[in-house]
């Protein structure tokens, strides 16, 4: 739970403690261990399972040495083939959602930053020699930007400014921003473009979103607002989060209830494995003269089901000759 409400970043993961991580992984091994025992106690209940089990260890006891390697359980086999198939549909499942969920806020973000730096250009070019009205402008964009009553976007931006053409020296001077530590600050690339457009920068590890100012198709400046890469896929990395933490706690428990349930196909097939092997017993004591020959011996046992045994089964000690 404190994952899932406070991982907004990759920061959160890199500051846990390595004992964190150790408890986790150990906590939830004997998690795990625990639930083997509980499923593994609820089976010993099956009297014919008991029956199965001492069969096992009676045909294991008898086996020599080059089949002494242990072989794969039906409900190992029900495991491996199971689990991958999960794992392959919720991986897919996740992979679609989350690109689907991703590409929808890059273009909610870049919607929204559209909006804004197109609406304060046309607010510049109405005055853009007025550093007054430009700090007045500015300030009631901080205003709207940093109180959450007023803010027009989910998104919180860093900072909004108004980046002016100086035409003696080259390049951009900040003229007015929400930042006020960004005014007067200069902008020593030269640009000159007549549309929105949008660029990462990786030395800030943020998104640049600009529109340019123009007065009578003179390009005179830009004004342009970047948003944090954390503050952009901040909901994305949460979402992110839910679904691998959603999804590995069904993989983990779905791993448990494949095997409790699998004993509804398990077990008749074990029991099926215990009877034919006694009637092949019988078979053979009665070829090599242990036993007499009759079909009544050769009666299957039914054990599906809790303590369930067929009336006609008959015992080895009472048919011996």
């Amino acid at each position: 739970m404190h994952i899932v409400t406070q991982a907004h970043s990759s920061r959160y993961f890199s500051a846990l403690s390595p004992v964190t991580c150790v408890v986790a992984v150990v906590s939830l091994v004997y998690n795990g261990f625990s639930i083997v025992m509980l499923i593994a106690s609820n089976s010993r209940r099956n009297e014919a399972y008991r029956d199965y089990l001492l069969f096992r260890r009676t045909t294991e006891e008898s086996r020599t040495v080059v089949s002494a390697a242990p072989s794969t359980g039906i409900q190992r086999r029900l495991l491996i083939s199971f689990i991958p198939m999960i794992v392959v549909i919720i991986f897919v499942l996740s992979f679609i959602l989350l690109l689907d969920f991703s590409n929808t806020i890059i273009t909610a973000v870049n919607k929204t930053a559209q909006i804004i730096v197109e609406k304060t250009a046309n607010s510049v070019k109405s005055n853009p020699g007025d550093n007054i009205y430009l700090a007045d402008l500015f300030a009631g964009e901080a205003l709207s930007n940093n109180s959450p009553e007023v803010q027009a976007s989910p998104y919180r931006y860093n900072a909004l400014s108004y980046y002016r053409r100086d035409t003696k020296n080259g390049g951009f001077v900040v003229a007015a921003s929400t930042n006020p530590r960004l005014v007067n600050s200069r902008e020593a690339r030269d640009v000159s473009f007549t549309r929105f457009f949008s660029r990462p920068n990786s030395a800030t590890d943020s998104f640049e979103f600009l529109a340019p100012v123009a007065l009578s198709k003179t390009f005179i400046g830009y004004v342009m607002v970047d948003y944090s890469r954390d503050v952009i896929f901040e909901q994305f990395f949460r979402t992110k989060v839910k679904v691998f933490v959603i999804a590995s706690l069904f993989m983990y428990f779905s791993t448990f209830l494949i095997y409790l349930f699998g004993r509804n196909i398990v077990f008749p097939i074990l029991f099926l494995r215990m009877s034919v092997n006694s009637i092949a017993e019988k078979l053979d004591s009665m070829i090599k003269g242990k036993l007499r020959f009759s079909s009544d011996l050769l009666q299957y046992a039914e054990r599906v089901g809790p303590g369930r045994r067929s009336r006609s089964s008959v015992s080895l000690e009472k048919s011996t000759t």
